[in-house]
């Protein structure tokens, strides 16, 4: 069994190896003045992150084929994140699609995302 200590300080490492940023993106409701609803997106916070290709496919959307590029995102163990989320990373913006379900031991949250036009 690990002990808190080396839990903390294999987090610290896998953190070492997170590159980028990224910007969690939290929407919120707003009313329109019309009695409707508008979303708007805003910053929820900023974790360091390490992001990979998972897969590149093509989708048939009605009229036209359109490329969707799916993501891995990894960011520190205990972000808290939600599948509502998206996050923007150099500026390209990723709809969260799934949160990996964390191990016993989390060293760190990775998260399935889809780049965003």
């Amino acid at each position: 069994m690990l002990t808190a200590g080396e839990l903390s300080q294999m987090r610290a490492t896998i953190e070492t190896t997170l590159p980028g940023t990224a910007i969690i993106q939290r929407a919120t409701l707003t009313p329109d003045g019309q009695g409707n609803s508008e979303e708007a997106w805003a910053s929820a916070g900023t974790v360091t992150c390490r992001w990979s290709p998972l897969s590149d496919a093509e989708v048939d959307q009605g009229d036209r084929v359109a490329a969707l590029k799916v993501r891995v995102v990894t960011i520190p163990a205990g972000t808290d994140v939600t599948q509502r989320d998206r996050l923007s990373i150099g500026g390209t913006v990723h709809q969260i699609t799934g949160i990996r379900a964390p191990r016993d031991w989390e060293l760190s949250r990775r998260i399935e995302c889809v780049e965003v036009d």
